[in-house]
């Protein structure tokens, strides 16, 4: 039997964002020393913050974006392929391209899935538009993700 499935979907939408996704914070401590009257009694007071160093922009930013899935086997595995392009009011066009691996983990009794898991690499801002610090790997990311089926309708 050759179980396969392909399933396409695209979209688009809109936000308003900001750059701090680019920034690293830095550790700044305020420190306030205080004396009794007498002078007798000294007390420090601390306040650690995380902030940011460089300038923050704020921007209005469409998104559009496509999802490729070759799904195949007994039990669904198969390829996902999601590439999305930004176009940002602060002129910059940010393409973005992902690739995951799903497994379906299913259920011994049923037969049915309880998990899905996606091992994914995606390559943010292909063209390094926005200068980012630290390189091609930095930039990037790489992760797991992890959905639970849902059966809206069933016999």
């Amino acid at each position: 039997m050759n179980n396969q499935v392909v399933y396409l979907n695209a979209g688009f939408g809109w936000s308003r964002s900001n750059n701090t996704d680019l920034f690293s914070t830095q550790a700044i401590t305020d420190r306030k020393t205080i004396v009794n009257g007498a002078g007798d009694s000294t007390r420090i007071v601390e306040k650690k913050y995380n902030a940011y160093t460089d300038t923050i922009r704020n921007f209005n930013n469409w998104d559009a974006f496509f999802n490729f899935y070759f799904l195949y086997g007994r039990r669904p595995s198969g390829f996902h392929l999601f590439p999305d392009v930004n176009f940002r009011s602060d002129k910059l066009v940010i393409a973005n391209l992902g690739i995951g691996y799903i497994v379906s983990f299913q259920n011994a009794k049923k037969d049915e899935p309880v998990l899905n898991v996606e091992a994914y690499v995606k390559f943010q801002d292909l063209a390094n538009q926005q200068k980012a610090k630290g390189g091609f790997f930095n930039r990037n990311e790489i992760g797991l993700s992890f959905t639970l089926p849902v059966s809206l309708f069933s016999n």
